[in-house]
């Protein structure tokens, strides 16, 4: 279809809520792409995804749309940064969820800008840092309605990031991910740095898998959510389950009112740990692990005492 051609289809579309304009760059032609992109009605339009070298142009097209979009996504072409997307957002008065996988300083800035938004995606944006979170901490009287950070794969993070985040006092949702461990202590300064948030009321979070045992004596203990990657603990995963400082202990003397949903990236997770991680968390109704110690035994016995309780194996 020529381009021409799909801006005559275009203009006959009913009014959308979705659109995913992926890779249209490669419709060769970008001044046309953009002219064709513009028949769209964006009246009713609510969640958009795009991506392309000719992106940076739509910036009128867009501002038509923020009196109904609620989720923005961008994906920057190679050649093209996408940092004048940022123009667009404080116009997008009721936008609650953007996803940018290029991040500096100014475009969180520009984010803080958005009065409605309650979620904020950064995950795999390689070039953020801890210095780049630190706007996050500058605009904390703007960011009131922020409930969720996800920052898994930002290679560049430490545990040092976690200290720009203690004054987003909305903060309910955080997932951490893989952090690089820097070096040996690199697990062991991560799991104190989360001191910096335990006092937040967070409900979901989501770590590893570079923490250490440390790590328990700060999480918060208003969590119902929590997955964690133990996995390159190698040796210490049983202690990191332990009743001594480790998740027994958690649950035993800190979580209240109690975990509902338990994900372990683990392999160390035996009959016997289970069960005592069980007695520890009543309210636990679905828990996840990649451990092939559990015996089909242990499950069925499970199954009997909480028929309520999901139990998934993903080895």
């Amino acid at each position: 279809m020529t381009l021409q051609g799909v801006a005559d289809l275009l203009q006959t579309l009913p009014p959308l809520t979705l659109l995913n304009l992926d890779v249209m760059g490669q419709m060769g032609d970008e001044q046309m792409a953009e002219a064709a992109i513009k028949q769209i009605p964006t009246d009713r339009l609510e969640s958009l995804e795009y991506s392309g070298p000719w992106t940076m142009g739509c910036s009128d097209w867009l501002k038509t749309a923020h009196p109904t979009l609620t989720s923005l996504t961008i994906f920057p072409s190679p050649n093209r940064d996408g940092s004048s997307a940022m123009e667009f957002l404080p116009h997008l008065s009721k936008l609650v969820k953007f996803k940018h996988v290029v991040y500096d300083g100014d475009q969180i800035e520009a984010t803080a800008a958005c009065p409605a938004l309650t979620e904020l995606d950064l995950r795999y944006a390689l070039n953020l840092t801890s210095a780049t979170l630190a706007c996050l901490d500058k605009n904390a009287p703007n960011l009131g309605r922020l409930k969720t950070i996800r920052m898994n794969g930002c290679s560049l993070l430490g545990g040092q990031c976690l200290a720009y985040l203690e004054r987003l006092t909305g903060l309910r949702t955080l997932h951490c991910g893989t952090f690089s461990s820097g070096n040996a202590r690199g697990p062991w300064v991560f799991s104190k740095r989360l001191a910096n948030v335990s006092h937040l009321p967070l409900n979901d979070l989501e770590l590893g898998p570079y923490v250490a045992q440390e790590v328990f004596r700060y999480l918060p203990r208003t969590l119902t959510r929590l997955r964690l990657d133990l996995r390159s603990n190698d040796v210490y995963q049983e202690e990191m389950l332990s009743d001594q400082r480790g998740l027994g202990w958690y649950l035993q003397t800190q979580n209240r009112p109690g975990l509902t949903h338990l994900i372990l990236a683990n392999d160390r997770l035996t009959d016997d740990l289970l069960s005592r991680i069980l007695s520890y968390a009543p309210d636990l109704q679905y828990l996840s692990t990649d451990s092939s110690q559990l015996s089909a035994e242990c499950r069925a016995k499970v199954a009997q005492s909480r028929p309520h309780l999901v139990i998934l194996q993903t080895h």
